[in-house]
């Protein structure tokens, strides 16, 4: 036990002379409220936002559904040509 002599007991003491200001209980402090805020609760630029996501999502499908799947494997298929030999992967063979 001689080595635990020197230890502090007890909660840290790490700033000595400065002590915490303490809040009236009777002070309330109410969140500041905007008035660009609309009756739904969003604002215009939250409108703005989902409006020009949908949009972006229905462009995307519209393009998506032109495209036949038969037109889609041709394309592939044309990548994979034009990448060179060396991407490819090589074949294990048991055997050896």
């Amino acid at each position: 036990m001689g080595d635990y002599e020197n230890v502090q007991r007890g909660p840290l003491k790490l700033k000595k002379g400065i002590s915490k200001t303490k809040r009236k209980k009777n002070e309330v402090y109410e969140p500041i409220r905007t008035s660009a805020k609309t009756s739904e609760g969003r604002t215009e630029a939250e409108k703005r936002f989902e409006e020009k996501r949908k949009q972006r999502t229905e462009d995307k499908l519209r393009k998506e559904a032109q495209i036949s799947y038969r037109s889609k494997v041709e394309k592939f298929n044309e990548q994979l040509s034009k990448e060179p030999e060396h991407f490819d992967v090589p074949k294990v063979c048991p055997t050896k």
